[in-house]
């Protein structure tokens, strides 16, 4: 006797059911994963600098344990105000130990993160953020200590000039300048005194030379400007 139609179409679907695996379960869950032990350097940063950023992205257990998070896809970030964030590197991923260095343009003070993208093995997620200050170089040109050699007692003038860079090298004027002065087969630096450039970026100053060594012109910086030195030996006979 024929079975009803309806009564095969029935065990035909329940026998499918049983051998095909639901694709909910295997969907691969994306693993929780946390930024670590993240630091974007060097700090200050000159105008227009590389800033770099390290650290490690770890697969976060749920039992609160960690392990490293290979080959994950992130983004080096940059905010001035830690509200509206803009990448400021290509899509890169970890290395085996999770571990990344990752670079970006400096152009304003701000902060810095790595952003993990989702969508893969692991969960999104964007990690703490570093404050970068971002400094205008400077520079110092035509830089000499004369007479060399000096005769001893006599005056060694230190003299050079100024330069600041913002959308191109400019003349730094009435900036103040400090000299220190470092004998020969010494570690320790003495200060001798300062000065303020003139209005065409000069700075000028003599001292007693007593012995042989190295005389610096040093720029301190600021909030703005970041420092700098020139150094220069003079032999004393």
């Amino acid at each position: 006797m024929r079975r009803p139609l309806t009564a095969l179409s029935a065990s035909a679907a329940l026998a499918l059911a049983a051998f095909t695996p639901l694709a909910t379960a295997d969907a691969a869950t994306p693993l929780k994963v946390a930024v670590t032990g993240f630091n974007a350097s060097p700090e200050p940063v000159a105008y227009t600098g590389t800033v770099t950023g390290r650290g490690q992205i770890m697969i976060v257990r749920a039992d609160g344990s960690r392990t490293p998070a290979p080959h994950a896809s992130y983004r080096l970030q940059f905010s001035t105000d830690k509200r509206t964030w803009g990448n400021k590197s290509a899509l890169t991923s970890t290395d085996e130990q999770g571990r990344f260095n990752v670079t970006g343009k400096a152009y304003h003070d701000g902060y810095w993160r790595v952003a993990v993208q989702g969508g893969g093995d692991y969960t999104a997620t964007a990690g703490p953020s570093d404050f970068v200050d971002v400094r205008y170089l400077t520079r110092i040109l035509d830089y000499f200590a004369a007479p060399d050699p000096v005769r001893k007692g006599a005056t060694v003038t230190l003299q050079g000039m100024l330069y600041r860079y913002t959308d191109k090298w400019h003349h730094f004027t009435q900036q103040k300048m400090y000299f220190y002065f470092r004998p020969k087969g010494s570690t320790k630096w003495s200060y001798l005194g300062s000065t303020r450039g003139d209005r065409n970026e000069l700075f000028r100053k003599g001292f007693k030379a007593t012995k042989d060594g190295t005389w610096r012109a040093y720029y301190p910086g600021s909030t703005a400007y970041a420092k700098v030195y020139r150094d220069e030996y003079v032999d004393v006979r």
